[in-house]
């Protein structure tokens, strides 16, 4: 982005300050007509008290607890190619890839070998091998991601090799049994697939509000009348259906 800028944009109207903690501390020190800040919930309510001083107008972009929902009438392997490429994608590391799944309990056997199918479609040669997928991006986020897999009281299906040295996570389906579980508690930001079985459609909307009421996107995968209802009854940032 900086060089981007620097080389297209003129610089006395645009300018990139790279930095972590202090830079931001001393940006926010300052006195601006507007801040829009991307990324978690936890340092987005830090901006908003600081803006909150001098009034100045605030646009958070944080990330969420994105839930997918499958039905047992949902097309097993569309639902299983799309979301393992979400959490593929870049390591999982994007905002509005899914957090969890929520899949009736009659289509996860089918589901689950479908995504086995798919792994070796997309890699061929394991995740770590291919020249496509990605690291995680620094030291602190992949202890934090192995953190939240090692808390984890759910089971390990699919993945789960990791090595340090390469900031290296293969994505990684876990069957979770409870609401509580770490990998349900926070936002991964990873190539983490949680995954809870439910009785119903019924269960899984449910179960979607009371994780996160205003996820920054919705995935229902079913039929016609069945992702209408998940539209109807959920509230998201964005919503995609069997997509």
């Amino acid at each position: 982005m900086k060089m981007i800028m620097e080389k297209y944009l003129d610089p006395s109207c645009f300018l990139v300050v790279q930095g972590g903690v202090p830079e931001t501390t001393a940006l926010l020190d300052c006195k601006w007509d507007k801040i829009f800040y991307t990324g978690g919930a936890a340092v987005g309510t830090i901006i908003a008290k600081k803006a909150a001083e001098t009034l100045t107008p605030v646009t958070l972009e944080l990330g969420g607890r994105n839930p997918a929902i499958i039905t047992k009438h949902a097309d097993p392997r569309l639902a299983a190619r799309r979301l393992v490429w979400a959490k593929a994608f870049n390591a999982g590391q994007v905002c509005v890839s899914q957090n969890y799944i929520l899949i009736d309990k009659e289509i996860l056997p089918v589901f689950l070998e479908e995504m086995k199918k798919v792994f070796k479609e997309f890699f061929p040669a394991g995740a770590k091998a291919s020249p496509d997928y990605g690291r995680i991006v620094n030291q602190r986020q992949w202890a934090r991601l192995k953190k939240m897999l090692d808390n984890s009281k759910g089971r390990i299906l699919i993945g789960g090799t990791m090595d340090e040295a390469e900031r290296f996570i293969e994505p990684t389906v876990v069957q979770v049994n409870s609401l509580d579980d770490s990998l349900l508690a926070d936002e991964s930001f990873g190539p983490l697939i949680p995954i809870l079985p439910v009785n119903n459609l019924d269960e899984a909307i449910r179960i979607a509000n009371s994780v996160h009421d205003t996820p920054l996107g919705i995935y229902p995968f079913g039929n016609k009348k069945e992702t209408d209802r998940v539209l109807a009854e959920t509230r998201s940032g964005g919503a995609s259906v069997n997509e």
